[in-house]
């Protein structure tokens, strides 16, 4: 019989529910292999939950989507305040995005073993986008069952490898070409240089009716009902725009799409083409675990012109 192992933490970040999704499908892979995980909610700068260093972890896990190609700030404000580890511990990581996730990951990973954490897997998973920041023609629109097979494996390979039956680095990334100097230029450009100076979350406070719902969402403690009609801090946004789509009047938009509507409350994982709930999900026995990008978003835009196929003749 194997060794029972600890109770391993899973801290995630996810402002639309992709990154929750696909954590909840790789801690069904560790369940069927009989490795327990827990998901932790990383909600707010107000409130960072970190490991408890006076426990001996088997592993942690970290999840984040991608924003600009870029890490979000609040995951390297938690990667920055993350206490260093008593003894050397194995980690891993996930990171979703709508689009080329480039090298977050390895940035992510770099962080992590200043503090004594050493990586053992790494997972890149391509999403159904909710932001109205480029043209729906090009995202996909729903769930391959591919990539649900991919999150479902992750966890699965690492629960083998923790428990000493698989020694191999667990490397399930989109692509072979890693741009980590366009991740970090992209970051700068977007995050800490144009966005901050031009502010592309607008607010219109002829729409506000001060009910604070944006306020207290807001990952990144950026937004203050109190300073109306100042009411974003552009140099503290990660322009996740959680803000967007919680706000009940639509006072707040994308300033260069500012006719286009925001993306719904209502919309979640769930209303996506192809969702499997994590708790129903059975695994596919010859999944297919290929490393490219191309093929996984050829598949989710099949999911698309089905959908459309529908409309058109619906």
């Amino acid at each position: 019989m194997k060794d029972k192992l600890n109770l391993i933490p899973l801290y995630y970040f996810s402002a639309s529910g992709n990154t929750k999704y696909c954590s909840q499908l790789v801690q069904r892979g560790f369940q069927d292999k009989s490795v327990s995980i827990e998901l932790i909610r990383i909600k707010s700068v107000r409130d960072l939950t970190f490991p408890d260093k006076s426990k001996s972890y088997p592993a942690i896990g970290l999840a984040f989507p991608i924003y600009e190609f870029m890490v979000p700030r609040i995951i390297l404000i938690w990667l920055n305040q993350l206490p260093t580890a008593n003894q050397t511990t194995p980690v891993f990581i996930i990171d979703t995005s709508g689009g080329l996730p480039c090298n977050s990951a390895e940035i992510a990973m770099d962080l992590l073993r200043k503090k004594n954490y050493e990586p053992i897997g790494v997972l890149e998973v391509p999403t159904p986008t909710v932001e109205p920041f480029f043209d729906n023609k090009y995202y996909p629109a729903g769930w391959n069952r591919e990539i649900l097979d991919r999150c479902y494996y992750f966890g699965a390979l690492l629960a083998k490898k923790l428990r000493k039956e698989d020694n191999r680095f667990i490397d399930l990334r989109l692509g072979r070409f890693r741009f980590r100097k366009l991740t970090k230029y992209m970051y700068r450009f977007f995050i800490e240089g144009w966005s901050s100076s031009a502010g592309l979350i607008r607010f219109d406070p002829s729409k506000c009716n001060r009910c604070g719902a944006c306020e207290r969402v807001c990952p990144m403690a950026a937004i203050n009902i109190q300073q109306i009609p100042n009411l974003i801090n552009h140099n503290r946004c990660m322009f996740c725009a959680t803000c967007i789509r919680t706000c009940p009047y639509h006072a707040i938009k994308i300033s260069y799409r500012p006719k286009k509507s925001p993306p719904s409350a209502i919309w979640t994982p769930k209303s996506r083409p192809g969702y499997i709930d994590p708790e129903k999900y059975h695994y596919s026995k010859n999944p297919s675990l290929g490393s490219g990008y191309l093929r996984l978003l050829i598949g989710m835009m099949r999911v698309k012109k089905i959908l459309m196929n529908k409309r058109i003749n619906g």
